[in-house]
């Protein structure tokens, strides 16, 4: 069946054949009144058109029709990068995946050296040679502003493991809400009722969006299981804080030192590079895993604990994410129509450190 989404990108591709390269097309406030839809379904439409090249927006300048672009050299290359930060935490699945991708479609990869992690709009055009490549990759770039500066690139761009499309640049990502909700019903499914959960989740100067998402699924879904997750039960500490045992004390002992009647019995660390110190802090208040608290994490499906046991995790398929970007890539260097946004699916890994729960 046909969503009002389609048919608002059927009518408007019509327009445009209609019009002339420069030609503006009239305001949102307009095209939302001609077509009879919603701001939201309007903004999805437009950003769709400008994946595919077909206008060009501009802040106050409104949506302009766009020239045909000049044939230009083909390289047979598929450029990926990513900021230092992320370009350590890009999982070998992923680049495996994306070397695949490239492959299928009779392709070659060039790796460019890690962006900044303070990448600005004029550093990541100035870092990007352009003319050696075909469409780039961008790996966990989080700042809006150098999303923006892509959004008229000079080869086609795609986002991966962040979430571009209001920028109107296509992203694969991680299906963000999946890890929560899977984390929740696995728990639970053991025994599980009394759940917590750390990671990176306060919106701050340099908070991932990914993991605030998954910050709240796992609150709905615990609410959709009738778990009592109290406020104190999630707690927020900044990107690759090293946890102190002090900071989980009042989560699982009262003020006499006792174990808390409703101390959490499973831990769910949605991310965030601090998993280590959460678990070191953790055996220094006795609380020794899986034995006494079950974790289960989500992650890139290659994490271990300081000690070297693989940790239960929800993980996304980075190989298929990578497979799909070189394909998305491919489908745009073709002007091919493509999804403005792809989610990897989840699946959980080990059952390490987490184990059925026993008591009342």
């Amino acid at each position: 069946m046909e969503t009002q989404l389609d048919q608002t990108l059927a009518t408007l591709r019509r327009e445009i054949r209609n019009l002339s390269p420069g030609n503006r097309l009239p305001s949102q406030l307009a095209l939302t009144q001609q077509l009879n839809v919603s701001n939201w379904t309007l903004s999805r439409a437009m950003a769709q058109l400008q994946a595919e090249g077909l206008i060009r927006r501009k802040r106050r300048a409104g949506s302009v029709v766009t020239s045909p672009e000049p044939l230009r050299q083909v390289t047979g290359n598929l450029g990926l990068t990513a900021t230092v930060e992320q370009w350590s935490s890009m999982s070998d699945q992923f680049l495996v995946g994306f070397m695949a991708g490239a492959a299928q479609n009779r392709k070659d990869i060039l790796l460019f050296p890690p962006l900044p992690d303070d990448l600005t709009p004029q550093m990541a055009l100035k870092g990007i040679h352009w003319d050696k490549l075909d469409a780039l990759a961008l790996f966990g770039v989080f700042n809006p502003k150098v999303w923006q500066c892509f959004s008229a690139p000079a080869r086609p761009v795609v986002s991966c493991d962040m979430d571009a499309t209001a920028c109107g640049i296509p992203s694969v990502v991680v299906d963000n809400a999946a890890c929560a909700e899977l984390a929740v019903r696995h728990l639970t499914a053991l025994g599980h009722r009394r759940l917590a959960q750390v990671g990176d989740l306060e919106p701050g100067r340099r908070a991932d969006p990914a993991l605030m998402e998954r910050g709240a699924a796992f609150k709905k879904a615990c609410e959709r299981e009738g778990l009592p997750l109290r406020p104190q039960n999630s707690l927020h500490f900044p990107r690759n804080h090293k946890v102190e045992p002090r900071e989980l004390r009042p989560l699982f002992f009262g003020t006499d030192g006792r174990l808390r009647h409703d101390a959490p019995t499973a831990l769910f660390y949605g991310g965030g590079g601090a998993h280590w110190s959460l678990i070191r802090a953790l055996e220094e208040l006795g609380l020794h895993i899986p034995g006494q608290l079950s974790l289960l994490v989500c992650g890139p499906g290659n994490s271990y604990t300081p000690n070297g046991q693989k940790l239960t995790e929800v993980a996304a398929d980075m190989h298929e994410m990578g497979t799909r970007a070189a394909r998305m890539l491919f489908g745009l260097t073709l002007g091919r129509k493509i999804a403005l946004l792809e989610k990897t699916p989840v699946r959980l890994l080990n059952e390490t450190t987490v184990r059925p729960w026993q008591g009342s």
